[in-house]
């Protein structure tokens, strides 16, 4: 945050404040919103509102007494171990786009009518059909695979451009326009 009066230094209004009726040329670094020029980026946003916690415990406890007439000891142990990840809600609004595996259940099938096709290498018919539709399953896979790979560059190319105002907390890409 700047310290700088509403009037400027000079007493002249700062220039990202738009005047009624006034429109600013919006650059890659103010907010589409607010004209606002300070933000912070999306992957960062992201890493900070992470955090990973852990606890171990041990114990041990030896125990004697006499119940219904009868005397009775006992020795014993515990541990113990919990772990997790919290995560803020602006965190969660600035996670980073995720990989498809669309194509998983297309290799899944392939593998299914390989086996099936290994074990009927006897009988012409079936193995026709069982080849036709392995090879059918992995072309899907693979072109699934490729598209989804595309999509997922050009998403973290948006993303690695991806800035939050600090003023008003519009998300907005950050790249210049032509």
């Amino acid at each position: 945050m700047s310290i700088t009066p509403v009037g400027g230094w000079n007493g002249q209004l700062q220039q990202n404040q738009p005047q009624e009726g006034q429109l600013l040329p919006r650059t890659s670094d103010t907010c589409p919103s607010c004209y606002g020029t300070e933000w912070k980026a999306a992957s960062l946003l992201y890493a900070e509102g992470l955090s990973i916690s852990g606890s171990q415990t041990r114990g041990a406890f030896v125990a004697g007494g006499r119940a219904h007439g009868v005397n009775g000891a006992a020795i014993g142990g515990f541990q113990g171990r919990t772990s997790g990840v919290s995560q803020t809600l602006l965190s969660a609004k600035a996670t980073p786009p995720k990989q498809s595996n669309a194509h998983a259940f297309f290799i899944f099938l392939f593998i299914v009518f390989l086996v099936a096709f290994l074990f009927n290498l006897g009988n012409a018919g079936p193995m026709i059909i069982l080849a036709l539709l392995a090879g059918a399953s992995a072309m899907i896979s693979i072109k699934l695979h490729q598209d989804g790979q595309a999509r997922f560059e050009r998403a973290m190319e948006i993303y690695a451009n991806l800035r939050m105002c600090t003023r008003c907390g519009t998300f907005f890409n950050g790249l210049k326009r032509a």
